[in-house]
């Protein structure tokens, strides 16, 4: 949930900010969640600014909510080489590498 709120946080920004965790609250996790189970997570950006962004997230087994994380604080941190961070995420997968900034 957390990977996936940052994730979220850096690509509105457009790799022109790089975020951390500072803070998560009233976190839900299954016990008895087995490896190789089928989940949804959604991220939600609640509230966000040049400074920080405060996230939720909750993931879905089955349409059943199975874990949640109320609040993520993320400080922002000005990367100084956007394209850079844009090309480690196209050449780990995480991002398209047909994503046009410009068109987006």
């Amino acid at each position: 949930m957390a990977q996936i709120t940052g994730w979220l946080v850096v690509c509105t920004y457009r790799c022109e900010t790089s975020c951390v965790i500072s803070l998560i609250n009233n976190v839900k996790v299954p016990a008895d969640l087995r490896p190789g189970a089928t989940v949804e997570i959604h991220g939600e950006i609640i509230d966000t600014n040049k400074k920080g962004s405060l996230c939720r997230a909750h993931v879905e087994n089955e349409g059943e909510t199975i874990a949640s994380a109320e609040r993520f604080i993320f400080p922002h941190f000005k990367e100084p080489d956007p394209e850079k961070l844009a090309r480690r995420f196209r050449d780990t997968g995480w991002l398209e590498p047909q994503w046009d900034w410009e068109a987006s």
